[in-house]
C-alpha cells in the first residue's frame, strides 16, 4: 500500500516525528537500539531518519530511541527478563559483563553474571507490561 503526500502533508509529517530535527550520527549501522516502547534491535539500516532492525524488519524513528550500543548488555534495565529470569538490580562489571540480581524460580534472588555468551533471549518491560493479562479477584 502506497500513501501520496502532497508537499504540505510531507512537511507536517517530517515535523511531527521531528524528522529534521535529529542528529543520527552517533548511531551506527550494526549497533543495537533500544526504542521507548521497549523494542530492541540490531540496526541493519539509515535512511531518513528511520533504522530498519534486523530480522523483524521494523522500523523505529530515531526520536524513540532511548539506548543505543556496540554491546547489547547495555541496553538492559531493571525489570527487564533476561533467559526468563526478571532483572532486579544490576550493576556494570568488566569486559562488557553485568552484574544483576535476578528472581529464581523458586522466587528467591540470586546475583549472576550476564555476557554476550550467556544472552538468549530478552523481554523489556514495556513488552512484558504490554502483553501481560492480569486476572482481577
Amino acid at each position: 500500500m502506497a500513501f501520496d503526500l502532497d508537499d504540505e502533508e510531507y512537511e507536517a509529517t517530517r515535523k511531527l516525528y521531528k524528522v529534521d530535527d535529529i542528529n543520527d550520527g552517533d548511531i551506527q549501522v550494526g549497533e543495537y537500539v533500544r526504542s521507548n516502547l521497549g523494542s530492541i534491535g540490531k540496526v541493519t539500516r539509515i535512511e531518513d531518519g528511520r533504522f530498519l532492525y534486523e530480522n523483524k524488519e521494523l522500523i523505529c524513528f530515531i526520536t524513540s530511541v532511548v539506548k543505543h550500543s556496540k554491546n547489547i548488555i547495555d541496553l538492559l534495565e531493571v525489570g527487564d527478563y533476561v533467559n526468563g529470569y526478571k532483572i532486579l538490580q544490576k550493576t556494570k562489571i568488566k569486559n562488557g559483563k553485568i552484574l544483576a540480581c535476578i528472581l529464581t524460580d523458586n522466587n528467591v534472588s540470586n546475583w549472576r553474571t550476564i555476557s554476550n555468551e550467556t544472552l538468549k533471549n530478552i523481554v523489556t518491560h514495556e513488552q512484558f507490561n504490554t502483553i501481560m493479562y492480569e486476572v482481577e479477584e
